[in-house]
């Protein structure tokens, strides 16, 4: 495996476990964003649909 990656197999889990929360952590700020833009677009569709106030 050290020849592949520079991690040796006693080291193997830790880097695993590593990405693993790297991924994950990666994967709540894509969500994030998404739940983000996902709003903006919905007031734009409302104000589309409504026009302007007053």
């Amino acid at each position: 495996m050290t020849a592949f990656t520079g991690v040796d197999s006693q080291n193997l889990l830790d880097v695993m476990v590593s990405v693993q929360f790297i991924l994950a952590i990666g994967g709540q700020e894509l969500k994030d964003n998404y739940a983000k833009v996902k709003d903006d677009l919905q007031m734009q569709v409302v104000f589309l649909i409504n026009g302007l106030p007053g």
